[in-house]
């Protein structure tokens, strides 16, 4: 489809010579789609609002059909940057959010208060995007405190999370919320902090994965096997301290001998030490005493 033909009936108001041709369009698989998108924004910004929801609501359908719901929601979040202003936007993501996301509690109060009517959609749709992410439990990070915090509850209706950053209590509004990073859920340092009984699990189920998180946290991937011992698997902490101990051999083929590194304190427990690096494939091999087959397990090069 001659997209160059599309935009010109479009600017000249032409919109019913659009919309025949529209269909041809939209089966054509060489057809940007986004540019189709920027087309429906024209004729919106033209005055031509009956036509464009008609467009876009063909458009949306199409995103359906190959990949449900969640589809026509990812398109129609695109739809709300370039139509920040479109009542059929806002409707289709009321009722899409509510779909896709049916399993939050707070999906509802979330969209009422963050998608009602005269918010601008090319903002508020990242900012419930954000607050969708940060359920009770998830770990985040802002530059006003040095330790990462977690998220207590949330209020939907108000738009507001309860939060702690290491035992002290705050609340964090629509605007925080915006500026804040999210972390993985599996985020090492968090866990330290917050979730420790999760983490002496893991390590003495899954050693691997344990060694593996604590390698990862690091910015420059650094973690040595003294570190590991003194600190995440003492003597008496289920299979993980049991397999550092009895492994110490394993060690060598991670130690650079007489190399004395500083590790930044990124981790709990940060102190002047030796610090000797550590990929995550040897770090794996410290904690199962060595051998490739203990990289292959954890999906990496042995």
């Amino acid at each position: 489809m001659n997209l160059l033909k599309l935009k010109k009936l479009a600017n000249s108001g032409h919109f019913d010579d659009l919309a025949q041709i529209w269909p041809e369009a939209l089966a054509d698989d060489d057809t940007d789609r986004d540019e189709l998108l920027r087309i429906v924004a024209q004729v919106r910004r033209l005055g031509a609002d009956e036509h464009a929801d008609k467009l876009l609501s063909s458009l949306l359908s199409l995103h359906e059909e190959e990949g449900g719901k969640r589809a026509r929601l990812d398109a129609c979040r695109d739809a709300a940057v370039v139509m920040p202003r479109s009542e059929m936007v806002r409707k289709e993501l009321r009722t899409l959010y509510n779909t896709v996301h049916k399993d939050n509690e707070q999906v509802s109060e979330l969209t009422g208060r963050l998608l009602a009517d005269g918010e601008a959609l090319d903002k508020a749709v990242p900012t419930l995007d954000r607050f969708l992410q940060l359920t009770p439990g998830r770990f985040f990070t802002d530059r006003g405190h040095l330790e990462p915090g977690m998220v207590l509850t949330v209020d939907g209706g108000r738009a507001r999370l309860d939060v702690t950053f290491g035992g002290r209590s705050a609340t964090l509004d629509r605007a925080a919320v915006d500026a804040v990073i999210i972390l993985p859920e599996d985020h090492f340092p968090s866990m330290l902090l917050y979730k420790q009984e999760e983490l002496k699990a893991m390590a003495d189920q899954d050693p691997e994965a344990f060694v593996l998180s604590a390698v990862r946290a690091t910015r420059d991937r650094m973690c040595s096997y003294k570190d590991l011992r003194k600190h995440h698997a003492a003597p008496g902490r289920g299979r993980l301290g049991q397999v550092v101990e009895d492994r110490a051999s394993g060690a060598q083929g991670v130690q650079q001998a007489g190399a004395e590194r500083r590790l930044p304190a990124h981790l709990p427990h940060a102190a002047p030490r030796a610090h000797l690096r550590a990929a995550p494939a040897r770090a794996v091999r410290v904690a199962e005493g060595g051998g490739r087959q203990a990289a292959l397990r954890a999906g990496l090069p042995g």
